[in-house]
């Protein structure tokens, strides 16, 4: 048997995400599932599902498992799960300064819940939805059912982008540090281009439309 397992990095993420499905067995986890996990240098485990073994082999080997943000099949993660989360990353970034830490998660097949970690971290670092929904989707097929992707979508009632940057990690969740105060000269400039904006504006909001309608003809 092979590990079904998708490590998903994007340039803007702060962390690397592994999602794979859960080990059926207490000998695949520690055949199978270990060797990946340590080549990997996952620190911790997030466990969406029953558990199926038992955790002290992963503790020995330096990987802490969480068993509460676990939530319902086939539904996007709660509030409280999502702050978690979020709460999570920021921990594992500001410990490892130096290095992107990598965040091992698994529900049961690894297509509906586990990979909704992924696409968080993507967002929250500036991706765009439908962006952030492909590129997991390339590298796990089949991931999402609709319900999930519209949740992803849903910017107002759903999956709501952080605010807060993480500064740890050079600001990453599309933070414009740095940026320079606008002068009336250049507001005088840039009001000469508003019409073009509209247009173009019209036309991007097209074309997003387009796109996450073309998200529900995918399986999964």
């Amino acid at each position: 048997m092979s590990l079904r397992h998708s490590l998903i990095d994007h340039a803007q993420m702060p962390v690397r995400v592994l999602i794979t499905d859960c080990p059926p067995s207490q000998e695949l986890l520690e055949e199978v599932y270990l060797p990946v996990l340590a080549e990997n240098r996952v620190q911790v485990l997030i466990r969406l599902c029953e558990p199926t073994y038992a955790t002290a082999v992963l503790e020995a080997a330096g990987v802490r498992v969480i068993d509460t943000m676990a939530f319902t099949d086939g539904t996007p993660p709660p509030q409280p799960v999502l702050a978690d989360y979020r709460t999570l990353i920021d921990t594992l970034v500001a410990a490892t300064p130096d290095t992107k830490p990598t965040i091992a998660v698994h529900c049961v097949s690894g297509i509906g819940r586990a990979p909704i970690f992924a696409v968080i971290a993507l967002v929250d670092a500036g991706v765009e939805r439908i962006e952030a929904v492909e590129f997991v989707r390339m590298r796990r097929r089949g991931a999402f059912n609709k319900s999930q992707l519209e949740w992803i979508m849903d910017e107002r009632n759903g999956l709501v982008r952080r605010k807060k940057p993480n500064l740890a990690f050079g600001g990453w969740g599309g933070s414009k540090v740095g940026t320079p105060t606008k002068t009336s000269s250049d507001s005088r400039n840039s009001m000469a281009s508003v019409q073009s904006e509209r247009t173009s504006v019209t036309s991007s909001a097209t074309k997003k439309k387009n796109g996450f309608l073309g998200l529900f003809s995918k399986k999964g």
